[in-house]
């Protein structure tokens, strides 16, 4: 769709009007109108974060700019990468014990944000990290490793020697990968 040329770029906040006046009795006013309203529609619509946590690869919506493309950050913020979001299960894990769960995530440039949730045999629910006042053995540690070749890196939680045991849980992953 090629737009008129009295349309002009815009940086939509997310927020949409909530009533308009239209130009009935001029078509070509009510045309530009009409354009920038889908417009902001369509970028609004495009730029939320998308609220599905899924075991597979999934978009989040989210925009980061490139690191690695420059020092300039008028470059970076033209070379925006998208991120996705991938949710993992944590098994049950005993006092002690540190699990590797694979995450499969090749081609990594960065990770924008990593949490996770437990489910002990207190029962209580403990975040990830989870960190004890006043025992260190009693921590709950995660460590994330990289893919290399064909091998995946992972998602690698340590268990300390006299917390509780892990029930169940999971563990959220939120990335960018390189464009190469």
């Amino acid at each position: 769709m090629t737009l008129p040329p009295t349309i002009q770029p815009f940086t939509s906040s997310g927020f949409l009007v909530t009533s308009r006046k239209f130009p009935v009795d001029d078509p070509d006013k009510l045309e530009v109108i009409l354009s920038k309203m889908y417009l902001e529609i369509a970028y609004t619509v495009n730029n939320r974060t998308i609220g599905s946590y899924q075991l597979e690869e999934t978009n989040t919506g989210q925009h980061w700019p490139n690191p690695t493309f420059g020092d300039n950050p008028e470059d970076n913020n033209l070379s925006q990468l998208p991120a996705f979001r991938q949710v993992y299960l944590i098994p049950a894990i005993l006092p002690g014990v540190t699990e590797d769960i694979p995450h499969n995530i090749f081609n990594l440039n960065f990770f924008t944000n990593t949490y996770g949730q437990v489910l002990t045999n207190v029962p209580d629910y403990r975040h990830l990290p989870h960190a004890s006042a006043t025992l260190a053995t009693d921590q709950i540690q995660f460590t994330i490793t990289p893919s290399s070749g064909s091998t995946s890196g992972n998602i690698i939680i340590v268990n300390g020697s006299t917390a509780p045991a892990i029930v169940s849980g999971y563990f959220v992953l939120e990335y960018v990968l390189n464009t190469q």
